[in-house]
C-alpha cells in the first residue's frame, strides 16, 4: 500500500522534523487496523492538516488556487491577442467634411 504525502515520511524535508516519528507510527497503526489508502489520507489530513497531502483537495480556497492561474493565463493571452489585432489594423483617417473646403478652391475646381 502506498500512502502519498507531500514528502516521503522517511525523508522529511526539515532537518529536525518532530512530526516524522509520530506520522510514521500513525500510518503503521492505520495499516495495522486494515484501513484503506483513502481513509488513511483522510485521517492524516484531519490530524495534521491538508498541507501533508501532495495535492490539496479542490474546494474552498484551494479551489481558487487551482483556478486562478488558468484565468490569469487566459486573460494574458486575450490581452496579447487584442494588442496584436489593434497593431495590425491601420488607423483610418476621418473623411473630410464638405464644410472644411475653401469655397474659392471649390469654385475653381468646378470651372475646370
Amino acid at each position: 500500500m502506498h500512502v502519498w504525502v507531500h514528502a516521503p515520511l522517511n525523508q522529511c524535508p526539515h532537518l529536525d522534523c518532530a512530526e516524522k516519528a509520530g506520522m510514521q507510527a500513525f500510518i503503521k497503526q492505520e495499516i495495522a487496523d486494515n484501513k484503506d489508502e483513502t481513509t488513511i489520507l483522510q485521517d492524516l489530513s484531519l490530524r495534521y492538516g491538508v498541507q501533508v497531502l501532495s495535492t490539496p483537495p479542490a474546494h474552498g480556497f484551494n479551489l481558487a488556487i487551482w483556478i486562478l492561474p488558468s484565468i490569469g493565463l487566459l486573460v494574458g493571452l486575450l490581452w496579447l491577442w487584442s494588442s496584436y489585432v489593434a497593431e495590425a489594423q491601420p488607423a483610418l483617417a476621418p473623411a473630410p467634411s464638405s464644410a472644411s473646403h475653401d469655397p474659392k478652391v471649390l469654385t475653381a475646381w468646378k470651372r475646370k
